[in-house]
């Protein structure tokens, strides 16, 4: 592992809400014309987005119907589909990125975004999106590391558990650039943290499957205390385990068996008062 680098910080811990890894992470409102735009109204009267990320997240490439496009100015276009491969910026994940393309158009998607139930494809488009039939693509290559980066973070709460002793409540995390997961406690010592790379890399050397499912809240038995508030209300929950390790509530995407991720190095820890960040990346 290269050298651990500590840093002692004054930011701020977020704030929390019900996301992909560990069930929460640091919320990123939309900027520049995209934060002037009204959601709501671009998805009034349609169908709820089938989520077709979550039964496959291997699937970059699929049809699909467009639904609705709503131009903002220029060659700039919000797009409704029926379904999605597209994950949204949700969790501490990132959004997916890639195009759109239907007869006479192609459209480019920079960001995808969560809105009531709905995925919002925001982008550039060569020719006026048109309802109906057309076909989806993702970033393959941005996706896949997406993948190995949010289950080294599933591993990485367990792990951390076992070399520190003690349970571990997580604060937010991020899998893009810098990568990190942010927990409540001390931050840990260097030889901790290294004790904790030497484990995850043996697991991930290992092997271990990796299942989503959902479940009723009333099935939560096995679930931690501090998971339950943010799932309130719901209908079912999607979870995400881990073999040999305890499941964490996630709607995001991950690699079907650990020996996926290769990897990890955990490169930093820095000290949030309170609580600790730790910087890390797959290899």
């Amino acid at each position: 592992m290269a050298s651990l680098q500590r840093s002692d910080g004054e930011a701020e811990l977020q704030q929390r809400e019900t996301g992909a890894h560990g069930g929460v992470h640091s919320p990123e409102r939309p900027q520049g014309a995209v934060a002037a735009v009204n959601l709501s109204d671009i998805v009034e009267g349609l169908p709820p987005t089938k989520l077709s990320y979550q039964d496959d997240p291997y699937l970059f490439e699929a049809g699909g119907t467009l639904l609705r496009a709503s131009r903002e100015q220029g060659d700039s276009y919000y797009v409704v589909l029926s379904e999605t491969i597209f994950h949204p910026k949700d969790g501490g994940q990132p959004s997916d990125v890639g195009s759109v393309v239907g007869p006479g158009y192609v459209f480019r998607v920079k960001k995808a975004m969560k809105a009531q139930g709905h995925v919002v494809l925001y982008g550039k488009s060569e020719g006026r999106p048109a309802q109906g039939s057309c076909l989806q693509k993702v970033d393959g290559e941005k996706r896949r590391l997406y993948m190995r980066r949010h289950t080294a973070a599933h591993l990485l709460d367990g792990v951390l558990e076992e070399v520190t002793g003690r349970s571990l409540e997580p604060t937010d995390s991020w899998l893009g650039e810098p990568c990190y997961v942010s927990y409540m406690g001390e931050r840990p010592s260097e030889e901790t943290v290294k004790a904790a790379e030497r484990r995850a890399n043996a697991v991930i050397a290992g092997g271990r499957k990796v299942e989503t499912y959902v479940v009723k809240p009333s099935e939560l038995k096995e679930l931690r205390q501090f998971w339950r508030p943010a799932l309130e209300g719901l209908s079912e929950v999607r979870l995400v385990r881990i073999a040999g390790y305890e499941p964490i509530p996630c709607g995001g995407t991950h690699v079907k068996d650990l020996v996926e991720v290769v990897g990890v190095s955990l490169r930093a820890v820095q000290d949030l008062g309170g609580a600790f960040r730790l910087h890390f990346d797959v290899l």
